[in-house]
This record gives C-alpha cells, structure tokens and sequence, in this order.
C-alpha cells in the first residue's frame, strides 16, 4: 500500500473557472478494471497570486514527505507528479486529440491558465449561491438537478481540496502529491464553454421533411 501523507483543506480565495464538474455521480476515466469510480473537477485560473499560492503548498506537502528532494526539479523532470498543469499543454493535447479522431473536443479557453485536477470517491461538500443566499446540496441527486445551471464549465467557482503526499506503486509508479477534492461553491456565473445542443433544434430535420411528406405515401424499401 502506498505511504500517503494527508494534510488539512487548502481553499481557493478568489474563484476560478469550472470545468468538467462530475459531482453527481462517481465516474471512471479510463478502461483500467482497478479503476475505481470518483467525483471529479477541473479548477483553471490566471491568477498569479491564487497560482503561487497553490504551488507553495502543493511543494510545501511535498518537502514534508521528501525533505531532502529537490522539489521543484523532481516536478520538472518528470520525476515527481501533481495535479496542477499547464493549460497550454492540455489544449494541445486537446487540439491534436480532436484533430486525429475527427470530433471538435477543443478546450483553448485553458491557455494561459493553471489547471487544478482534483478527485474523491466520496460526494463532497457541494453548494450554490442561489439569489445571494448559500444552499447546499446534500447529496447526488441535488447535484444532478442543479448541474445544468450550476455547473457547467465555464462557471465560477470557489473551492476546498486536501493535498496528499504519496509513493510510487509498483515499478514504474511515481511518487507524487494528489488533490483531493472536498469542496465546491457554484456562483453561478459565468459562461459555458462546451456549446449544449437546443432541444427545439434536435429532431429539426425530420420536421422539415415530414411536413413535405404524404403521410398515406408507403416508405421506400430499404437495400438491406
């Protein structure tokens, strides 16, 4: 089992931009049959201070793990890994994914930000700001109904997660430091950024053709 130091919530103070929120219902990212299902965020901002702020924590974790690495060169090197990356690099990724596979999976609202990746297996603590008052969700199904207007990416939010230390696993695992996702404030605001297809506009060809159709007319056979 992998040695795991667990440290106290560590929480944005200015809000960040939303995306990817899976917070009603624990899901897999990959086919790995170990793989077990977790709520999820992506948490992205250009806020220098908020950055610098996350960053000396993060290494802060780390150097109480690993008091005689050298921090900040093992995360350059590969060698040591955390859940804050580079937005650039993610919407390359992105870019060349959608390119190669023909589907538009782009997400160019991540360059120039930091981007927090954070998981739990458990439901977090999750709340709006519904007409300037706080409410809180108390658990999946809540979140499902406010996830429309709640979270979607794009929106603002504020946020709490617990940073964890850990070794590698295995041969080839590394060691690293963890997000832990523990909670999430919507505000509400913001703009999405992944288009959702109008409901009026979804069987929109077949009412153009059906009300140029006969309906007494038998359909043509089919070749198969």
């Amino acid at each position: 089992m992998a040695n795991v130091t667990e440290h106290t919530e560590f929480q944005s103070l200015k809000p960040w931009l939303g995306s990817f929120l899976n917070l009603d219902a624990p899901r897999t990212v990959s086919q790995s049959a170990n793989e077990k299902a977790k709520f999820s965020a992506n948490f992205e901002t250009d806020d220098a201070s908020e950055i610098a702020r996350f960053k000396a924590e993060i290494a802060r974790v780390a150097r109480e793990k690993w008091p005689n690495l050298d921090i900040g060169a093992a995360i350059q090197a590969g060698r040591l890994q955390v859940p804050l990356s580079d937005g650039d690099k993610l919407a390359d990724k992105a870019k060349a994914k959608s390119e190669a596979s023909g589907k538009q999976r782009l997400r160019e609202w991540s360059r120039g930000k930091q981007v927090l990746i954070a998981r739990s297996e458990f439901f977090p603590a999750v709340t709006i700001v519904e007409n300037g008052q706080v409410v809180t969700l108390d658990d999946e199904a809540a979140a499902k109904r406010a996830r429309n207007k709640y979270f979607f990416t794009g929106v603002s939010v504020l946020f709490a997660v617990r940073f964890n230390a850990y070794e590698g696993v295995g041969a080839n695992g590394l060691p690293g430091v963890n997000a832990y996702l523990a909670a999430v404030e919507s505000t509400g605001a913001g703009t999405p950024l992944i288009a959702r297809r109008d409901p009026a506009e979804r069987f929109q060809a077949y009412r153009g053709i059906a009300s140029q159709e006969d309906p007494t007319q038998a359909p043509a056979s089919a070749d198969w």
